[in-house]
C-alpha cells in the first residue's frame, strides 16, 4: 500500500526503451557470442560462473519487464521500443514451439539417469545452464506479450499490426494453449491386474 517508487522513477526518465535496448542486447549475445566463447570460458577459473551471470541478466529484464508492464502507461512510455519488445516476444513464442513435447517412447530409467550425472562436464553443465535461462526467458516473454495485447487498444496501431499481421500472434500460441511446453509431465510404469506393465503420463 505504498507508492511504487521504482516504476515510477523508471517511467519519469525514460529508462523502460533502455530496458528493452538492454534486453536485445543479452540476447544477441547469447545467441551470437555465447557459442563461440563457451569452450574457452570453461577452461577459466570461475569462468563458468561469470558466463552464467551474463546468461542470466536476459532472465533478470524480462522479469522486470514483466512486472513493469502489467500497467498501461508503462507500455505507453516505452514508444518506440514496445515494438521491438513485440518482435522479441514473438521469436520466444517461435521457440517455445519449436521445442520437442513429451514422448512416451523415451522414458528416462535410473540407471539412464545415473549415467548423465556421470557424464556431465563443465561444458555440457553451462550448456544447460544456458538452455534452461532461454526456457525461463521464453515463458516469461509469454506473459510479456499478454500484458501488451491487453494494452495494445492504448498503444500505437503500429504495434497492432506487427502482432496481428506480420507475427500472427494468435495463430502462434495456439500450440502453446493446447500443449503448453512449460507443464512438466512424466512417464511412470505402472502395473496392471493382469500383470501387465503399462505407461502412464502423469503432471
Amino acid at each position: 500500500k505504498t507508492d511504487n517508487y521504482v516504476l515510477e522513477a523508471m517511467v519519469t526518465f525514460d529508462k523502460v526503451g533502455v530496458l528493452v535496448h538492454e534486453l536485445m542486447v543479452s540476447e544477441l549475445w547469447s545467441k551470437k557470442v555465447f557459442s563461440n566463447v563457451r569452450d574457452q570460458v570453461v577452461k577459466r577459473r570461475n569462468g563458468s560462473l561469470r558466463c552464467y551471470f551474463v546468461l542470466y541478466h536476459q532472465a533478470i529484464l524480462i522479469n522486470l519487464l514483466e512486472v513493469i508492464l502489467y500497467h498501461d502507461y508503462v507500455a505507453e512510455s516505452a514508444g518506440d521500443a514496445i515494438l521491438d519488445l513485440v518482435d522479441f516476444c514473438a521469436r520466444q513464442v517461435v521457440y517455445l514451439n519449436s521445442l520437442p513435447r513429451n514422448d512416451d517412447s523415451k522414458v528416462e530409467t535410473m540407471e539412464m539417469m545415473r549415467k548423465r550425472i556421470r557424464d556431465t562436464n563443465a561444458k555440457t553443465e553451462l550448456q544447460h545452464q544456458a538452455d534452461d535461462i532461454a526456457f525461463r526467458v521464453a515463458v516469461s516473454s509469454v506473459s510479456v506479450l499478454r500484458y501488451i495485447t491487453e494494452h495494445v487498444t492504448k498503444l500505437p496501431l503500429s504495434v497492432m499490426n506487427r502482432i496481428l499481421d506480420t507475427h500472427d500472434i494468435a495463430v502462434a500460441t495456439i500450440p502453446l494453449i493446447e500443449n503448453p511446453p512449460w507443464t512438466r509431465r512424466r512417464v511412470v510404469e505402472r502395473q496392471d491386474e493382469d500383470d501387465k506393465k503399462r505407461k502412464k503420463r502423469t503432471k
